[in-house]
């Protein structure tokens, strides 16, 4: 095999072990569907061992329900007897093929594509749509893959952000009242709720520390991830000969889970959170020092007045940013965004 240095290949050897305790924690019950997207599948390491553990599990689902019929559906109330599972593969090197075709069980699709050029949810919401999965008691949705490290930092918060814009198309489509309009009656039955989004990457061990790092040493990424995102965790490090070609450094993977909206309006605050990154990033740029130094520096109009604001929260102008919760930077933000 021909590797592209262009592309940051460095395929994985075996699969690491928190990446299988969490593909084997999937559940699949009737009327459920998975949705897996895998960013760089490379050598597919990870594709197959993904693709064996399903099916081993959608087999066992038919041979303890007694099914034999793979299209069983009930036709009375739309629900899908067998759990559906869709699996897309993104890959730029279109050199990389793959011996694998869908079937009955699993319906999988190799795009061949630059990931940070593909949406990823427009590529969900497709899937739901095309496969009239809004009938669905639960959508386990998984964004998993080792990514290259150029990118890696750009990958990770796109999809996250991705991942909220989703809630936020599907609770637009789901939030129409006219019980006569075609969208009612097709979206009408969909529960927000029953979206959960899960996510795994292997980054350089660099990079994951630095999504992992909390205050007082939090970084500007770190408060990124952990505005889309929550019960992040380290899994394994992985030294250099556990990839080829081998790279110069280690590897850490990262694991956790997205945010689930509580309510419509959680669902339409993207763009509110991408502001608070674009907020935070301001700060961050002068790290070394505190929150009340860098409000002059950055010229905020009516300081006075923005610490008048902050009665209750003052102990925010004496740290540093790195130094701040996430719930510090929300309030930050809602007192001075009008000043800023």
């Amino acid at each position: 095999m021909r590797f592209k240095k262009r592309y940051g290949q460095h395929f994985l050897k075996f699969v690491p072990n928190s990446f299988k305790r969490l593909v084997k924690g999937f559940t699949l019950l009737q009327n459920h569907a998975l949705i897996l997207i895998e960013t760089g599948p490379g050598g597919g390491i990870l594709t197959y061992y993904v693709l064996d553990i399903l099916k081993n599990k959608v087999q066992s689902f038919l041979k303890n329900n007694n099914i034999n019929n793979i299209d069983n559906t009930n036709k009375t109330t739309n629900r899908y007897i067998v759990p559906r599972i869709f699996y897309r593969a993104v890959e730029v090197d279109k050199d990389l093929t793959f011996s694998i075709k869908s079937n009955e069980l699993i319906d999988f699709q190799v795009i061949y594509n630059d990931i940070l050029q593909v949406s990823i949810s427009d590529l969900i919401l497709q899937i739901i749509q095309q496969n009239n999965l809004w009938t669905s008691d639960k959508i386990n949705i998984f964004l998993f893959g080792a990514l290259p490290y150029n990118i890696s930092k750009k990958i990770v918060l796109k999809q996250a952000y991705e991942f909220c814009l989703l809630n936020q198309e599907l609770n637009s489509l789901c939030s129409g009242n006219d019980k006569k309009s075609v969208k009612y009656n097709v979206y009408n039955n969909f529960n927000i709720s029953s979206l959960d989004g899960t996510f795994w990457y292997m980054l350089q061990k660099e990079v994951a520390d630095s999504f992992l790092a909390v205050p007082p040493n939090a970084t500007f990424i770190s408060n990124s991830l952990r505005l889309y995102t929550k019960d992040l965790q380290l899994g394994e490090v992985l030294p250099s000969n556990k990839f080829y070609p081998k790279p110069k450094v280690e590897s850490a993977s990262i694991f956790g889970k997205y945010n689930k909206p509580v309510n419509s309006t959680e669902c339409h605050n993207c763009d509110q959170r991408q502001k608070i990154i674009n907020f935070m990033h301001k700060f961050f740029i002068y790290r070394r020092k505190t929150i009340r130094k860098i409000l002059r520096i950055l010229r905020v109009k009516n300081i006075d007045k923005v610490i008048n604001h902050l009665k209750g929260h003052l102990y925010i102008l004496n740290k540093r940013p790195q130094e701040l919760q996430i719930k510090d930077w929300q309030t930050l933000y809602n007192v001075i965004k009008e000043y800023i």
